[in-house]
């Protein structure tokens, strides 16, 4: 992201597939692995397919999902409360509403139209994400023995030869995906994801909805206030506490280092991969494929 730009935000691609989100895989898989062979239990995979509807991104200084957390024993905990107070925006969707992009396409840099900001000087520990909880996936996992490959519905197919199709997946339920457990409970309406591979750190997210309206958006660096009709903030977030009517996941990535943005700084490139693991592959119980769904991502950050 060109900090110093005002009308496109820099998406970078690494090679292979790099951008993504899903932000959290359904059945709270904290520490799962990318698939090999046979399918024993829930396993990322590398998309050929990966749309999101980006509102809004930028950096905070504390978690604004501290009550969000793994505990000793590996479960997610909520409180499904948001805390923006001490984060600012790097980027802005026009008019707030959202840019879309698929991001397991080509290799090298991706602009997105928005508002790209100057955060203040200092050490973020924590970037956050604010996105649609709908998501365009396709892929394609072969065991060694049988090929299976995503089809509309997000279920699979294996007849010979298999070509695999795009589906749209609402992800409403962190358990469950895209139907709702009655009386949702920690684990449905939240997920964290820890990475010891590839680009590490915490992920975790929340479903949430837009409070409040949309406003004028001020440009912290400096001071300018930009038109209401050109540029929206997209409005804080607040927690979901109820199955089915969160439109929006609002994520949080603590990268292993803090993103150091100083009076020197001159922009700041994002990169985002889903490689082995931006698709969800769950198992049918006997090493094949039951079927597919969203996976999560990490994003790396690089200032110059």
């Amino acid at each position: 992201m060109k900090l110093i730009t005002k009308e496109n935000l820099k998406v970078v691609l690494g090679l292979g597939f790099s951008v993504g989100a899903c932000l959290l895989a359904p059945n709270n898989a904290a520490n799962a692995e990318a698939c090999s062979g046979s399918v024993t239990a829930n396993c990322y995979i590398t998309p050929t397919r990966y749309v999101i509807n980006v509102y809004e991104m930028g950096l905070c200084w504390e978690d604004p999902l501290n009550g969000t957390y793994l505990d000793g024993d590996d479960n997610i905990r909520t409180d499904s409360l948001i805390d923006e107070s001490t984060c600012q925006a790097t980027f802005v969707s026009p008019n707030g509403g959202g840019v879309k992009v698929n991001l397991a396409v080509g290799s090298g840099e991706h602009a997105l139209t928005g508002l790209a900001l100057r955060p203040s000087v200092g050490r973020y520990s924590y970037a956050y994400i604010k996105i649609d909880n709908t998501f365009g996936i396709a892929g394609s996992y072969d065991t060694g023995s049988t090929k299976y490959c995503s089809i509309g519905t997000g279920d699979v197919t294996s007849a010979g030869g298999c070509t695999e199709s795009a589906w749209d997946e609402d992800l409403l339920d962190f358990s469950n995906g895209r139907t709702c457990n009655s009386t949702p409970g920690d684990i449905e309406l939240a997920g964290s994801e820890v990475f010891t591979t590839g680009i590490t750190g915490t992920m975790k997210a929340v479903l949430a909805k837009p409070s409040g309206t949309y406003g004028k958006y001020e440009d912290p660096s400096t001071k300018d206030v930009f038109r209401k009709d050109k540029y929206n903030s997209v409005g804080t977030y607040v927690g979901d506490t109820s199955c089915g009517s969160s439109t929006r996941l609002f994520g949080v990535f603590k990268p292993d280092q803090p993103v150091v943005i100083k009076e020197s700084t001159e922009g700041l490139h994002v990169n985002f991969s889903i490689t082995d693991r931006g698709m969800t592959v769950l198992p049918d119980g006997s090493g094949g494929v039951s079927g597919f769904s969203s996976g999560p991502f990490s994003p790396s950050f690089k200032v110059f």
